[in-house]
């Protein structure tokens, strides 16, 4: 799991953590980890992806995961969810509206779920610094860091 770490700190990702797992955004995604029983099988979950609601629970309605309204809107055709090492499910949703600096996702779902106040700041200065590379493609970001209004 270090490993991991030492790899989503270089990549710049910035997860704001729960008790069910966590989720992450870039500018266009928001990508979601739900922690499941090791062994879980796709075919034993529910997932129901809408434009502004987000469900998964298992298929017997013996446990949900998430119901609720997303913070933002989704393209639900744009949006998929596998299972990754029969432990977790990981969800990406693709932001409908991503082209300002007002598609930061502050919490999940509409009142839930916030990311802690540090974890969003973190995140405002990751997606600015990904809005920078898509913006000049030819330029070298990689050691670039932003500095932040601390008022």
């Amino acid at each position: 799991m270090e490993r991991l770490s030492h790899f989503e700190e270089k990549a710049g990702i910035v997860a704001s953590k729960h008790e069910w797992g966590r989720w992450s955004q870039s500018v266009r995604e928001v990508n979601v980890e739900v922690n499941l029983q090791p062994g879980t099988k796709a075919k034993e979950l529910a997932v129901c992806i809408k434009p502004n609601h987000l469900q998964c629970r298992l298929a017997d309605n013996s446990r949900e995961f998430l119901n609720g309204k997303l913070f933002g809107t989704i393209k639900v055709d744009e949006s998929i969810w596998t299972i990754e090492e029969k432990k977790t499910l990981r969800i990406v949703l693709t932001k409908a509206n991503y082209s300002t600096k007002e598609a930061v996702w502050t919490s999940l779902f509409e009142n839930e779920f916030e990311a802690d106040k540090e974890t969003e700041k973190q995140m405002r200065a990751k997606l600015d610094l990904e809005r920078f590379q898509l913006e000049y493609p030819g330029m070298d970001f990689s050691s670039a860091k932003l500095s932040t209004n601390n008022k």
